[in-house]
């Protein structure tokens, strides 16, 4: 099993145009949900849903922060969580059915941060390692392309602003071609399934692709030309009569904010068009091992995006569509190939699915449901006449 979660990666605004490995190889020999939702429209809250398979309100996780001044805690990590939570998570039930796992990349936003372990790692916050894990590279905090911390099983590792040394994805990918290696390395003595999970730092915020992957001094970059505009959605820097009250008016964007807008989105697209390049050479690798065809892959993103809609310039939070629904891509052995299909599915969704490919009895706590019916030829179409519609979002 190998699931790729992007960061503030939108579906509604064509954010997989410079993903050809995600359409082609992914959804081309998989499928690809038209209607994929996350069940709260920002990082950590969405996070420990996909993690646990449960709604923020049985998972008590209810914004990105860590208590500050007369800020309400979120629970984005915590001893509570930690306590509470995690021993029922994913990677504990794939743990126990015999995979061998390991999660790198940005995990939960206050992850690694004082105040945010359970005591006995208060000396030292990187030691706190989530259990199921075989394997750990766990960003501290929130997402970052350079200057940043991790926890390498334990150990804390810092990183400073050189490409090579130091660009997050790049890290990742080199981390996970590491894992895959020693898999297949370990599975011709004896085989044991394995389970990668990778949380990368795109398409979040300061938005810094890797040289030569974005529009940059008039060169073109992807099929992206350096004078491309955010999509001129219907609602783009228009202004809302009807919205909730925080939209309500919204003024319009100045030229300059809208400017800044298309800028982001130009960057945020090299920061994917890097994530796609990882995803064809991990695959590449899958295939020299013989492992590919045999190998779950899941594709999605923590939450969604909006550039300029209702005239907000970037970011989620909002309980709007560009904000809730995000890419999902499966490809899976014995699955259904090249199809699109309409059954919404939501991140509480991918626990109960995945453990059902483990063969692992669903635990009866879980909100969500398994849509392995919906991937499997025999099943497909009989699930997509019978899927409940309904997706469940709040913040």
């Amino acid at each position: 099993i190998f699931v790729l979660l992007t960061d503030d990666q939108d579906d509604l605004l064509n954010s997989t145009i410079v993903q050809p490995n995600l359409l082609s190889r992914v959804g081309g020999h998989g499928v690809r949900f038209a209607n994929g939702f996350v069940n709260h429209p920002v990082c950590c809250v969405s996070r420990s849903s996909l993690l646990t398979g449960r709604y923020s309100h049985n998972t008590h996780v209810l914004n990105n922060s860590a208590a500050t001044g007369d800020q309400p805690r979120g629970n984005c990590t915590s001893p509570a969580w930690a306590a509470n939570l995690e021993p029922h998570a994913l990677a504990v039930h794939l743990h126990g059915a015999g995979y061998h796992s390991i999660y790198m990349g940005k995990y939960m936003n206050d992850m690694h941060n004082s105040g945010s372990v359970p005591p006995e790692y208060e000396d030292d916050p990187f030691r706190s390692i989530p259990p199921g894990w075989s394997e750990w590279y766990g960003l501290q905090g929130n997402s970052k392309y350079y200057n940043y911390s991790v926890s390498n099983n334990g150990t804390r590792e810092d990183h400073g602003d050189d490409y090579d040394a130091d660009y997050f994805t790049l890290q990742l990918e080199r981390r996970a071609r590491r894992f895959l290696a020693e898999r297949a390395a370990a599975n011709r003595v004896a085989y044991t399934p394995f389970f990668l999970m990778m949380g990368t730092p795109a398409a979040h915020a300061d938005f810094i692709p890797p040289p030569g992957l974005w529009p940059s001094d008039g060169l073109p970059a992807r099929g992206v030309p350096a004078d491309a505009t955010a999509p001129r959605t219907p609602n783009h820097n228009a202004v809302c009569e009807h919205c909730h009250l925080p939209l309500r008016h919204y003024p319009k964007m100045s030229d300059a904010a809208v400017a800044e807008s298309d800028e982001i989105w130009r960057r945020r697209l090299g920061t994917l068009a890097f994530v796609d390049d990882m995803l064809g050479r991990l695959m590449d690798q899958l295939e020299a091992s013989a492992e590919l065809e045999r190998t779950l892959i899941l594709y999605t993103a923590d939450n969604g995006f909006h550039m300029g809609q209702w005239a907000q310039g970037f970011d989620k939070r909002q309980m709007y569509e560009t904000d809730l629904r995000v890419p999902y891509f499966v490809r899976c052995p014995g699955c259904v190939r090249g199809a699109t299909l309409d059954a919404p599915i939501s991140h509480v969704d991918i626990m109960p699915t995945l453990l059902d490919f483990a063969g692992v009895a669903l635990p009866r706590y879980l909100d969500g449901r398994s849509f392995r019916p919906l991937l499997e030829p025999g099943t497909s179409s009989a699930a997509q006449a019978t899927w409940d519609p309904r997706v469940f979002v709040q913040y």
